[in-house]
């Protein structure tokens, strides 16, 4: 009887795990994929599927083009809620990597002291460092991140500006030379 059983439970589980190995999972995607996938969901304006791919892509590949997305939702509560502080420490670690976009959204937080305190020094480092590899479109966001760092750089005293341009050269050069 319990023999029985035994091979009867068995045969239910095999029956019910059929339809799941009779489907083979999808190969695994590369991370280049999954990220035009989440941009492509954005794009399609479906911001919680977007948000949740870039949140999977960040945590398993620490990829910066996802953070910088990660960091874009959270500032303009696309797909999260809003919140300035999550998308500096996005734009943050994509900045890290260097991620231009991610530096200029940075760069114009602490600017305007938005989820970070004000500090022009650090707006101007971040915003040299990537105002000229960020993309040119959408032109306003070009335009005013130029504009910003022009008036930035106007308001900054010989010495602020020296430290700002040191620090923005050091930062460089970690990004060129990484540690082993």
């Amino acid at each position: 009887m319990r023999l029985a059983a035994t091979v009867g439970i068995a045969i239910l589980l095999a029956g019910l795990a059929a339809p799941a190995l009779a489907q083979a999972p999808p190969a695994p995607q590369g991370v280049t994929q999954r990220v035009s996938d989440a941009m492509w969901d954005f794009q399609q304006q479906r911001y919680e599927a977007a948000f949740a791919a870039f949140s999977t892509l960040a945590a398993e590949a620490d990829n910066p083009n996802a953070e910088t997305m990660l960091g874009l939702s959270y500032q303009f509560g696309l797909g999260a809620p809003k919140d300035f502080a999550q998308a500096a420490q996005w734009y943050q670690r994509a900045a890290e990597q260097g991620e231009a976009e991610a530096q200029v959204r940075l760069g114009l937080l602490y600017f305007n002291g938005t989820g970070v305190t004000k500090n022009k020094i650090e707006a101007y480092r971040l915003l040299s460092l990537g105002i000229d590899r960020v993309s040119p479109q959408p032109k306003a966001f070009h335009d005013n991140a130029q504009k910003v760092l022009d008036d930035v750089s106007g308001s900054l005293t010989l010495e602020q500006l020296n430290k700002a341009n040191i620090l923005a050269r050091q930062t460089r050069y970690r990004s060129s030379h990484p540690q082993s």
